[in-house]
């Protein structure tokens, strides 16, 4: 009984989950516009349904700007549409274009011209989705929670996948009125989408001010309304209606003008008639309105106003022909406000349309002559003209140039003479004269005169000249005079009658008679004297320089106090003496003599203890002196004796005094000799006896043999001392300076060898400045190689030159070829101290270049510099070797001269592309497979564990040998056996239609297998995909590369390739190997999954094909959900039912 509960339960859980709803496909676009491109072009999209509406436009909204085509891309179909570009916009059916086998698509769209893509703009995605069968609105107008005076308009569009029966546009006020606006209501329903636009006025339905909520219901040919046929809105919007009254001028304000009584609209009036107005008032509203004030501003100033009781809803009030007075002539401004105190609380939005404004022009009567003005000079030289000009003034302010027509007259003709155009001639006058300059005018009737009285000046002055001495002393005077001299010739002395002044008054002063006063100086100075004289309007002046002399202090000569030789010493043994003189008044010069005539004695700048040279003869000596200085000599000439005596004593000579001893150690000899009298006993001893220091004395000889070690240090000094008891000049010292051990960078240059047309082949410079601990900012270098073999393509720096500038300048010589190569921080870098790679220059080998040739690399020149400009020594000693190798390796497929997951790259690409070459068969059976990866990978890894380093024929040889023929006997590895065979399979059976998950690919192996590829054919018509492949735990160590391919147009395959970069196995045994993504789609039925035999190979570590069996598996997707899928994994199992068992009795509770 237990069972069967059981049983009927299941069945009814089962039919409950079964789910009957609909579903329909629809579009969405993302983004609906876009600029992305080459920055011309802007496109947009309008999707409606299953259509789209494609425009491209100019980014700045411009033509085009050359006749040309227009393309529109489905990149996901690879359709193109093209269109003149004035036939834009492009219509689309994606249910035409979109794949089945996808649910997206870009757009992009390009303009050509002549075939030649001139701009391009795009992606617009466009995703294909499921939604059920509910009606939209897409709202254009009017935006959510906007503000509303006036009516307004309900726009947008209505969608129904059904066709559309009716739409109602329904209104309700905060007070529950509402009311329900038929939109759209056909006989028969006929189309999904409807666009609609109406005019609200809320007014007329009775509606109250405040908020309005706009509802929109749908109604489709099935009777549905809105969603399931709910009961609310398929769309709201709410907006705030604001009603109140707009005051507005009804018609521009007419401006006329009337003289007395009559009116003159008719003509251009002037500012002594009265201007008159005709204007209006309307109230452009709903609503009456009470209580408001109309104002006319004339230049912005209030001229009159009128207050309004009560104006009707849409009425007007006319004023006509009212009077604003006379007013000036000239442009004006009128403005009429209808509401100009704002009395009334009008549309908020249209307070500013109340005011109306337009200029006027008023026009000047004729103006009254008032005065006559007479313009110009007030003075005119004998025998010389000037002109003057009348002018007319008038009561308006204006006025007139009359100098041509208006009557000339002078007081007196005595003197001069004036024409009718106002020009007046001064005659020959020997004094200064005046008259006065007359002028009258009439005009209409009336008659106006000036005058204008003129000075009559005999001469004028054109220069003035200053004459005195040239300097004054202190504390004494000096007399200047002035002479001015005039444009008649004559001249006069003016200094009584100009103005005097000095540059400066602090040393000396000026009266105003031209006497110059030095004041007390005690420095020379110097001043200008200066002179202005003006006359008859006319100033001249000058300049004169004056040197202020400061008195010569007085000079005494120098008289001596003291003189002795020697310090009061009696006798020497020494010709050279010192003079010991002490004196007063400064004396600067001095002569000594042992004559007292001083016989011809030059004068000798003055010390206080000169030395002085007695003539050779033994016995008393007499030294006389005298001084000097700009006073005059001494009147003293002072002497002291001292005896002259010969001593007889050896006197050591020693060559050389100083010795400079490089870092690395050297010897050298030191001549000891007798340069004096007697005999000479000496000794030499190495001061504190450092240990890299030590001499060989032949005192015989009177050699001394000095070895010095090799410094590995700082500079150093030593000190050999020679001395002799009976020696004058004993003891005599030998300074030994050794310079420091200079440290030194070390720059290499790498081997390198590649085949002939291989590009790009790294040499590696390196340098090591860790001993020297010295931070290298820029390298100078220069490297010779051979351009017959091969051609400077590039460079490339290292991690410990990141942000360097590298210069490269080739000199192709052949043989002899070289290439300079600078290296240098603008931004102050340094390489640090290490020991590492600093640059590689790359280099292409000639397609000519024979096999084993080669050519030394080596530098001729290095310069090593540190970040203040100071050179580090360097050893660039070593050379490298380029040797031209065979064409290319075994597994080295893209022939670079190295062996990495580059070449295992290109395997994959072959393999997964389906495309062959004979570099990457290197099983060389004619195919490319799983078999050649494994070969590659195998050269990888025996690369990567070997420590030895071989030539590339070794390695060639080696490569091939153990790559075909790698030992099986390791410790993951068994003999073969043709007879084992390793199976693949499908693990899953059923899943639901909509969903996503994993489908496992089981390997039950008895061999260990190191990498495999796997090809899957299956039918995709249903929607069905296969998206991605991931690792599981039995392959986490694995590398996996999928890709996937449609093979027709219901069928697709993916390729799926797994490997180990560490040399990791399968290990024997049975479990999912992969997991594969899936999607099921939106359709049920049978999915069949086929391994491509041919396609499908499992390798072992020598790259050797295993034994595989595959069979073909089929996936049921079913259109129910599977509800006994209780953990959502897309498949029923196992867990599911204990899950399920669990719940009914009760031991989990949902």
């Amino acid at each position: 009984m237990r069972n069967l509960t059981i049983k009927f339960l299941l069945f009814t859980f089962m039919i409950l989950c079964v789910s009957a709803d609909s579903f329909s496909a629809i579009y969405t676009a993302s983004p609906m516009s876009t600029n992305n491109g080459s920055g011309l072009l802007k496109m947009e999209v309008i999707i409606n349904g299953r259509f789209g509406e494609f425009v491209v436009k100019m980014q700045d909204n411009s033509t085009f700007p050359q006749s040309g085509l227009m393309w529109l891309t489905c990149l996901s179909t690879e359709k193109k549409v093209e269109r003149n570009k004035t036939q834009i916009p492009f219509n689309v059916d994606f249910d035409s274009c979109i794949d089945d086998s996808s649910a997206e698509m870009d757009f992009y769209a390009s303009y050509e011209v002549e075939n030649t893509q001139i701009a391009w703009v795009g992606p617009i995605k466009v995703t294909k989705v499921t939604k059920d069968n509910c009606p939209t609105f897409s709202w254009i107008e009017p935006p959510n929670n906007s503000d509303f005076v006036r009516p307004f308009f309900v726009e947008g569009n209505a969608y129904d996948l059904d066709k559309i029966k009716k739409v109602t546009i329904a209104l309700i006020d905060k007070s529950g009125n509402h009311y329900n606006i038929p939109a759209y209501d056909p006989t028969t329903p006929e189309v999904s989408k409807r666009y609609l636009k109406m005019k609200i006025d809320p007014y007329f339905y009775g509606l109250e001010n405040g908020p309005i909520t706009i509802g929109i219901w749908i109604v489709d040919a099935n009777n549905n309304v809105g969603c399931n046929n709910g009961n609310e809105a398929v769309s709201t919007r709410n907006i705030k209606w604001k009603m109140r009254p707009d005051l507005v001028p009804y018609d521009a304000p007419e401006i006329g003008y009337k003289k007395l009584d009559s009116p003159c609209f008719s003509r251009q009036c002037k500012d002594d008639e009265e201007v008159i107005i005709n204007f209006s008032c309307y109230n452009d509203s709903l609503v009456d309105t009470n209580g408001f004030e109309i104002g006319i501003y004339i230049d912005g100033s209030l001229k009159k106003s009128f207050y309004l009781e009560k104006l009707k809803s849409y009425y007007y009030q006319w004023y006509e022909n009212y009077s604003i007075g006379i007013i000036n002539s000239g442009q004006h401004s009128i403005e009429l406000f209808c509401d100009h105190k704002n009395n009334v609380e009008e549309l908020y939005e249209d307070e500013n349309n109340n005011k109306y404004s337009t200029n006027f022009y008023i026009e000047a009567s004729e103006p009254n002559l008032v005065s006559l003005a007479i313009n110009g000079p007030s003075s005119v030289g004998s025998n010389r003209s000037a002109q003057y000009k009348a002018t007319a003034i008038y009561d308006d302010d204006t006025s007139k140039d009359v100098t041509n027509i208006c009557t000339w007259s002078l007081s007196s003709t005595s003197y001069a003479s004036i024409n009718s155009s106002g020009k007046l001639t001064v005659n020959t006058i020997k004094s200064d004269k005046d008259v006065i300059v007359k002028a009258n005018y009439s005009e209409n009737e009336k008659t106006v005169n000036d005058e204008h009285p003129v000075d009559l000046i005999a001469r004028i002055p054109i220069s003035i000249e200053i004459s005195g001495p040239p300097s004054v002393k202190s504390n004494q005077s000096g007399q200047y005079t002035a002479t001015v001299k005039f444009d008649d010739g004559t001249s006069e002395d003016v200094t009584n009658i100009c103005t005097w002044s000095l540059s400066s008054t602090s040393y000396a002063s000026i009266n105003s008679s031209g006497k110059l006063t030095v004041k007390t100086i005690e420095s020379d100075n110097s001043v200008y004297v200066k002179a202005n004289y003006s006359k008859n309007g006319k100033t001249v002046n000058d300049e004169h320089p004056v040197d202020l002399i400061a008195p010569i202090p007085i000079q005494l000569p120098p008289v001596i106090k003291s003189f002795n030789i020697n310090n009061n010493e009696s006798e020497t043994f020494s010709i050279t003496v010192t003079l010991f003189i002490s004196a007063i008044n400064s004396p600067t010069h001095y002569k000594a003599s042992e004559t007292q005539d001083f016989n011809n004695e030059e004068w000798l700048p003055y010390v206080e203890e000169p030395e002085f040279i007695l003539s050779s003869e033994y016995g008393n000596k007499k030294v006389y002196i005298k001084l000097k200085n700009e006073g005059g000599e001494s009147e003293e000439i002072s002497y002291d004796d001292i005896i002259l005596k010969q001593q007889e004593a050896p006197e050591l000579s020693v060559t050389p005094i100083e010795q400079d001893i490089s870092s690395k150690g050297d010897s050298f000899t030191i001549k000891v000799k007798n340069v004096g009298t007697g005999t000479l006993n000496w000794d030499a001893k190495i001061k504190n006896n450092p240990d890299w220091l030590s001499i060989n004395t032949e005192f015989d000889n009177g050699i001394i043999t000095v070895k010095c070690l090799a410094n590995i240090g700082i500079q150093r000094t030593g000190e050999i001392v020679i001395s002799s008891e009976n020696a004058t000049n004993s003891p005599q010292i030998v300074i030994i300076t050794q310079s420091e051990y200079m440290k030194k960078v070390i720059l290499t240059v790498s081997d390198a060898e590649a085949a002939p047309g291989s590009e790009g082949i790294p040499v590696q410079f390196s340098l090591d400045n860790i001993s020297d601990n010295a931070p290298a900012s820029s390298l100078q270098l220069e490297l010779k190689y051979d351009s017959n073999i091969v051609k400077i393509n590039g460079y490339r720096t290292t991690q410990r030159t990141e942000g360097f500038t590298v210069n490269l300048k080739p000199v192709e010589n052949g043989k002899n070829s070289e290439v300079i190569i600078l290296l240098y921080s603008m931004a102050g870098l340094s390489i640090n101290p290490e020991k590492g790679s600093i640059l590689e220059i790359l280099f292409d080998v000639e397609q000519t270049a024979q096999e084993d040739e080669s050519f030394v690399l080596q530098f001729n020149e290095c310069t090593v510099s540190n970040k203040d400009g100071d050179e580090i020594q360097s050893d660039f000693s070593d050379t490298g070797i380029f040797l031209v190798t065979s064409p290319c390796d075994l597994c080295d497929v893209n022939c670079d001269g190295r062996i990495n997951i580059l070449d295992l790259q290109i395997i994959i690409k072959h393999i997964v592309e389906r495309t062959y070459s004979k570099e990457a068969d290197l099983k060389d059976d004619g195919k490319i497979n799983v078999l050649d990866l494994q070969i590659c990978l195998n050269c990888i890894l025996e690369q990567f564990n070997s420590s030895v380093k071989r030539t590339r024929s070794q390695v060639n040889s080696e490569q091939r040998y153990h790559a075909l023929h790698l030992s099986t006997n390791s410790a993951n590895s068994e003999p073969l056996d043709s007879k084992t065979m390793n199976a693949l399979s499908i693990t899953s059976s059923e899943i639901s239609e909509n969903s996503t998950g994993t489908i496992g690919l089981d390997l039950t192996n008895q061999d260990y297998v190191a990498s495999g590829q796997i090809k899957i054919e299956y039918d995709s018509s249903t929607g069905f995909e296969i998206d991605d492949a991931i690792l599981t735990d039995r392959t986490d160590s694995f590398q996996i590369s999928f890709s996937k391919q449609n093979i027709s147009s219901d069928k697709a395959g993916i390729m799926v390739l797994f490997y180990s970069m560490t040399g990791s196995t399968i290990e024997p045994g049975f479990g999912d190997i992969l997991k594969l993504n899936y999607n099921s789609g939106n359709n049920s039925g049978k999915i069949s999954l086929a391994f491509a035999e041919a396609e499908t190979i499992l390798s072992d570590k020598t790259g050797n094909a295993l034994p595989v069996s595959s069979q073909e598996n089929d996936i049921l997707v079913t259109d129910q959900q599977l509800c006994l899928d209780t953990n959502q994994d897309g498949q029923i199992n196992l867990i599911d039912v204990i899950y399920i068992l669990q719940y009914l009795n009760g031991i989990i509770i949902k």
